[in-house]
């Protein structure tokens, strides 16, 4: 079942809530921006008056940012009069018009320069928080950090699943970094000897402290460390990202 609709007995129902937004577009070269839109909400919405569909369409062009590019040619990606930004976005913008519930995007940011790549994961966030559910397929580690909950990585096969937090949690642990002035081996000792403290590992002046919670931990390092004359300059925790995971899941399979 998807959103209570059987997905055998119910498939013309389906694929109303279900949206699909490819790597490579779907628009049609010939036509401006507007008529893109245009069409695609006649097509969809054929019982609707002309006055609703110019309605949703200047709606859609003004959520989209995409007002000032209405009367340009869509064109191709070598002859283009759009940038790859506003191409992508008409694309996400040309699926959204039938609200979907459920939307499919494949490599979203792909091509993009920095800049259009960032507006358009602020588009995916914004309708991540307005509830709608994602599937976002890429090769971008760095979009699925910052847009997903859930992350499934696959190699042929699903090796693992999890939010970022938990897949880094499960291969690395929780780590704290102790910065201190200097590191003298009955420091290291004493904080090898703490019950929830599983390794502790020197670099340079850094004491890099595997344990299980730092919450309830760190604050008994840093005064046992204190009390030994220790001075610390700062505490951090080591975040392990998305590759870090990834690499390690591809090694192990």
């Amino acid at each position: 079942y998807i959103n209570g609709y059987d997905i055998y007995a119910d498939k013309e129902l389906l694929r109303g809530i279900v949206g699909y937004v490819p790597q490579d577009d779907l628009l049609v070269e010939d036509l401006t921006v507007f008529e893109n839109l245009y069409f695609g909400v006649k097509f969809c919405f054929s019982t609707w008056s002309e006055e609703d569909i110019r309605k949703l369409v200047k709606q859609t062009l003004i959520d989209f940012d995409l007002t000032e590019a209405r009367d340009l040619k869509v064109g191709n990606p070598i002859n283009k009069f759009i940038s790859g930004g506003q191409r992508k976005r008409l694309n996400i913008a040309m699926e959204l018009i039938r609200e979907p519930a459920i939307l499919f995007v494949d490599e979203p940011t792909s091509g993009l320069d920095p800049q259009a790549a960032l507006t358009v994961r602020s588009y995916l966030l914004d309708l991540k928080r307005e509830g709608r559910t994602i599937f976002l397929n890429t090769h971008n580690l760095a979009d699925a950090e910052k847009l997903c909950d859930t992350i499934g990585v696959l190699k042929g096969r699903l090796l693992d699943i999890g939010s970022p937090q938990e897949l880094a949690k499960k291969f690395y642990g929780r780590t704290t970094v102790l910065h201190l002035s200097s590191v003298e081996d009955s420091m290291v000792e004493a904080i090898s000897s703490i019950l929830e403290v599983h390794e502790v590992r020197v670099m340079g002046n850094r004491m890099l402290v595997d344990l299980d919670h730092p919450e309830s931990t760190n604050p008994l390092m840093v005064s046992t460390l204190v009390s030994m004359g220790a001075e610390v300059e700062f505490v951090n925790e080591l975040k392990h990202g998305l590759e870090d995971v990834y690499l390690k899941l591809i090694e192990e399979s």
